[in-house]
């Protein structure tokens, strides 16, 4: 394709409303997104927030549920690097109900955004799915990762004899990555 590139989006929706059950007992007290990364003394949503503005987003909408308050506390005490609002589901809304409900806030409703959930850390290159967007015309864009195998898998033949022991391989599914 030619021409000057395509601007990336500058808004994006971070769904946040889910009961963290499987990080008890951090959640206990407070929502994913604010669970600390350990050494930084910064929660999940910080590095977020930081990440899309490294990214070239402007404003950020919140979808929050279960315990909003806490990280509504926190962001209005911290410093950001990017405009948030946040939004309550008092009922939870699931992924597309609660992307339609946040994307509601969104200050610029007709132009493209981001949509990413509130329990990532990561340093995906947005700008980069932003063009691959772009060039294939496309009405949505899902990033997937190949996440690796945390044990030792061993290769065998059709007889079920030994031919390799390969450390944390890539699995052969592509996930959702968030």
């Amino acid at each position: 394709m030619t021409g000057a590139p395509h601007p990336s989006p500058t808004q994006a929706v971070i769904l946040a409303g889910g009961q963290g059950s499987r990080l008890r007992p951090y959640t206990d007290d407070r929502p994913k997104p604010m669970v600390e990364i350990p050494g930084t003394g910064t929660p999940i949503i910080g590095h977020q927030l930081n990440w899309l503005a490294e990214e070239g987003v402007t404003d950020a909408v919140i979808s929050c549920g279960h315990l909003a308050g806490v990280l509504q506390d926190w962001l209005d005490r911290a410093q950001l690097p990017l405009r948030v609002t946040t939004v309550v589901e008092t009922e939870p809304l699931g992924r597309g109900g609660g992307l339609k409900y946040a994307a509601g806030s969104l200050p610029r409703p007709d132009e493209p955004w981001y949509a990413t959930n509130g329990d990532i850390w990561t340093r995906f290159p947005l700008r980069d799915m932003a063009a691959f967007h772009h060039e294939r015309a496309a009405e949505a864009t899902l990033a997937l990762a190949r996440p690796h195998i945390p044990w030792g898998a061993v290769e065998t033949d059709a007889f079920g004899h030994v031919l390799d022991f390969i450390e944390s391989p890539p699995s052969p599914y592509l996930i959702n990555a968030g």
